[in-house]
C-alpha cells in the first residue's frame, strides 16, 4: 500500500513538474533489479538512460536519499503555489474542502513512505560527475580527473 501511495505521488510530481515543480530525482542502477510476476516468472528491469542527459549512475546517492528533500521541497512548492490556486478556484464550491488539512496528510504519508519502502536504498540516482567531497562508488561517479577513495571524490595524490 505504502509503496503504492509513494509512486502515485512521484508520478503526481513528475505531471506538475512541468508546472514549475521541483524535479524529482531519476532513479538508475547498473544492477537489473528482479520483480516476481504472479505467475512465478522473473523479469529484470534496469534504469540505464543517465548518458542522455550528461550525467551518471551514482548509486552512492540512492533514491533514499534524496526521497526526504524531494518531499520537503514538493510540499514547499503545493504551499507556495498550488494551494493558493486551488483555494481560489474552490472557494466557488458549495461546500468546504480543507485542502491544508488533505495536503498535511498526503506529505505526513509520503515522509513515511521515504523511510518504509525498502527498494529505495537500492536504486541509485542520476547525477552529475561529482567535484571534490561529492559522494561516489566508483571512478565513473567523479570529474575527469579526480578518483574515488572511500565513498568521496578526491584529487589524485601527487
Amino acid at each position: 500500500m505504502r509503496t503504492r501511495l509513494f509512486f502515485a505521488a512521484l508520478t503526481v510530481a513528475w505531471i506538475s513538474a512541468g508546472c514549475g515543480a521541483p524535479e524529482p530525482p531519476m532513479p538508475c542502477t547498473e544492477q537489473p533489479l528482479h520483480w516476481r510476476q504472479q505467475v512465478e516468472q522473473s523479469r529484470e528491469i534496469t534504469f540505464e538512460y543517465c548518458d542522455a542527459f550528461d550525467m551518471v549512475c551514482n548509486e552512492a546517492v540512492t533514491l533514499a536519499d534524496t526521497c526526504p528533500g524531494f518531499v520537503s521541497d514538493l510540499e514547499q512548492y503545493f504551499e507556495e503555489v498550488l494551494i493558493p490556486i486551488l483555494s481560489e478556484k474552490l472557494r466557488h464550491l458549495p461546500w468546504h474542502i480543507d485542502i491544508d488539512r488533505l495536503v498535511a496528510m498526503l506529505f505526513d504519508r509520503l515522509q513515511g513512505a521515504c523511510g518504509e519502502v525498502d527498494l529505495l536504498d537500492q536504486i541509485g540516482t542520476c547525477q552529475a560527475p561529482g567535484d571534490v567531497g561529492a559522494p561516489c562508488i566508483e571512478e565513473a561517479d567523479c570529474l575527469e580527473g579526480l578518483f574515488c577513495s572511500e565513498g568521496i571524490c578526491e584529487v589524485p595524490p601527487v
